[in-house]
């Protein structure tokens, strides 16, 4: 039997196959063809991610790297790592590497649109060096003298990570 059929149960299955026909393209004689094959496929693993870095120019770079690289892979999760975002709540972090809020926003919607799912990644308890630029928030610290570790046991420490969280909620 000759042409190409494809049977999928979902949207994400029909961009997949899409994929794998672009793959086994192949140009001769100026003319394009497929390999002759049989494909039975389906992704072995659920979470087929990738981590990223946001920053002001990072909008761009992972738009050109999902179109380019992690679709055609068929990747199906991204971790964006965002607290260094211009979030509202906290105007005072704000410094040379906050991703804007807006294209924050674009990116995650065009990976909802291209059907992966954007994770934000905020840290919250360690590794909040990001949040303890300012001096003033340093009294949050559980050892202002190196803040690193938020103080989950300060009730203006929690209330502070959970106004940034309502952001990301908000928007994302």
């Amino acid at each position: 039997e000759k042409g190409i059929k494809i049977d999928f149960s979902e949207r994400t299955g029909w961009q997949h196959a899409l994929y794998s026909l672009a793959q086994l393209t192949r140009s001769k004689d100026g003319k394009l063809g497929l390999f002759h094959c049989d494909i039975e496929d389906g992704p072995a693993l659920s979470f087929r991610g990738i981590h990223m870095f946001t920053g002001p120019p990072s909008w761009e770079l992972h738009k050109k790297m999902s179109d380019l690289v992690l679709l055609p892979l068929k990747m199906n999760k991204t971790v964006l790592q965002c607290e260094q975002a211009n979030w509202t709540s906290f105007p005072q972090i704000h410094n040379s590497i906050s991703i804007p809020l807006e294209e924050l926003q674009k990116e995650f919607a065009y990976l909802r649109n291209k059907q992966v799912e954007p994770i934000p990644l905020i840290q919250s308890l360690g590794h909040m060096e990001w949040f303890f630029k300012p001096l003033s928030t340093r009294k949050w610290a559980v050892n202002p003298q190196y803040p690193y570790t938020l103080n989950p046991t300060n009730p203006a420490a929690r209330k502070a990570i959970l106004s940034i969280w309502d952001d990301a909620f908000s928007l994302l």
